[in-house]
């Protein structure tokens, strides 16, 4: 699959890449995906203070690939000590996922979304007075983003994670999903004896019982 879409050897954003030195432990956490849970339990194994909201810049400093690595990602990437791994959530429980958070599950929005409707909107010359979107427009404005600009254009809340992840590229030793995120937390935990970690803490979960 990776050769019929075109994408070996080729990583299309580190973004979402965050590293702990300690553990030679890589972890690609999209958003929608786990992100704030992975996130807190890498900044508190950074010794960072609670009270650093977990995506705020200093946050990302203290565990981005970018300033934990700089120009040595792919020495990592290639290094039979380090231990990589992605987290993984269902495509369609991402959409869903993104439509609740951050379209208000068809309520009004506000701020920055409001802009993103109104920008897409304008571009298809519809309506821009009403500040609620279906599930279903929803839907249509993905796949339109898809068409027109390009998969990488998607919004990175519901960008597939082939793009934030690049597993075609990126050799993962595991896959954790967010149906199992505390077992698969649990195995690393025990595999690389991290201490640290709360397996109880489930930030975000606003969409079903598992933490987002």
């Amino acid at each position: 699959m990776c050769r019929k879409i075109d994408m070996e050897e080729k990583i299309f954003t580190n973004s979402f890449m965050y590293y702990n030195k300690r553990y030679e432990l890589l972890v690609c956490a999209p958003p929608k995906a786990g992100c704030s849970s992975m996130k807190r339990h890498l900044l508190r194994l950074a010794g960072v203070p609670e009270t650093i909201p977990v995506h705020s810049g200093k946050a990302r400093s203290a565990i981005s690939v970018r300033r934990q690595l700089g120009n040595n990602l792919k020495a990592v990437l290639e290094s039979p000590s380090a231990t990589r791994v992605m987290v993984a959530r269902h495509p369609l429980d991402r959409l869903v996922s993104g439509y609740r958070d951050k379209l208000n599950n068809g309520g009004p929005v506000t701020g920055q979304w409001a802009d993103h409707l109104t920008n897409y909107r304008t571009s298809r010359g519809l309506d821009t007075g009403n500040m609620t979107m279906t599930f279903r427009e929803y839907l249509e404005m993905v796949v339109y983003t898809m068409e027109t600009l390009g998969r990488g254009k998607v919004n990175r809340h519901y960008c597939p994670t082939t793009l934030l992840c690049s597993p075609c590229s990126v050799h993962y030793d595991y896959i954790f999903h967010t149906d199992t995120l505390t077992e698969d937390l649990q195995f690393i935990v025990d595999k690389l004896d991290v201490r640290g970690i709360d397996l109880d803490l489930h930030l975000n979960a606003k969409t079903g019982s598992n933490c987002y």
